[in-house]
């Protein structure tokens, strides 16, 4: 039976997730796991895509990124081939490293962008691993403290944090106290700026949108 072809977000946002062949683990130690998002920010950031939240579990992968290009497919069916292949050839395997397609799941509104993020980065306390604080290989800590991640960029995190200060000036309690008014938030990816309508934009208002996002 035929592949479905890919249900396409108009708002440009998506929900990827990809798992390994027969619930395998896909990364044996962290240099793994490190080399996965060095792949995925490559492959993503050549083809104009944007990583926004990431969460790396022991056997699947969670993202939230925005492809206003519609690169999707190409951009992670690469990166996927790409780390397989080295995967494959560190470890002495043969086959393959994930589970045929990845699934894509599109992001049409302000509050499912907000729950997308918060769901990705509670992946390790559903899990029952560890609290969502704690567990070191998500972007939860990028926005949380301004901690570059190796994936999303941190430069937009003291905006998103709604009045954390992202300069080396800004004291510790200052950190604390506005941390502790936007947990809830944190958890997930707080939107900036309004999802493009149904109808096309035009190319500039396509761009000023994508960068107020990002403020």
């Amino acid at each position: 039976m035929p592949r479905q072809p890919r249900a396409v977000a108009e708002s440009g946002f998506y929900h990827v997730i990809q798992r390994g062949a027969g619930k395998q683990l896909i990364f044996e130690d962290d240099s793994d796991r490190a080399t996965l998002l060095e792949t995925v920010s490559t492959h993503l950031s050549n083809r104009d895509m944007s990583p926004l939240v990431y969460c790396l579990m022991d056997n699947h992968v969670h993202l939230l990124v925005e492809d206003p290009a519609g690169n999707l497919s190409e951009a992670f069916h690469s990166a996927w081939t790409t780390y397989a292949r080295r995967f494959n050839t560190k470890t002495g395997r043969i086959g393959p490293v994930f589970q045929g397609r990845f699934k894509s799941v599109p992001i049409e509104s302000d509050p499912q962008l907000l729950l997308t993020a918060r769901y990705i980065h509670e992946s390790p306390k559903r899990a029952g691993l560890c609290p969502t604080d704690t567990y070191p290989w998500s972007s939860y800590h990028s926005y949380l403290h301004d901690v570059a991640s190796g994936l999303v960029s941190t430069g937009s995190c003291s905006t998103c944090l709604a009045g954390v200060p992202g300069s080396s000036a800004s004291t510790r309690s200052q950190r604390a106290s506005a941390s502790r008014s936007t947990h809830s938030r944190v958890a997930g990816f707080p939107t900036r700026r309004p999802f493009r309508p149904p109808t096309a934009p035009s190319t500039q208002q396509r761009s000023t949108s994508s960068r107020a996002f990002r403020k």
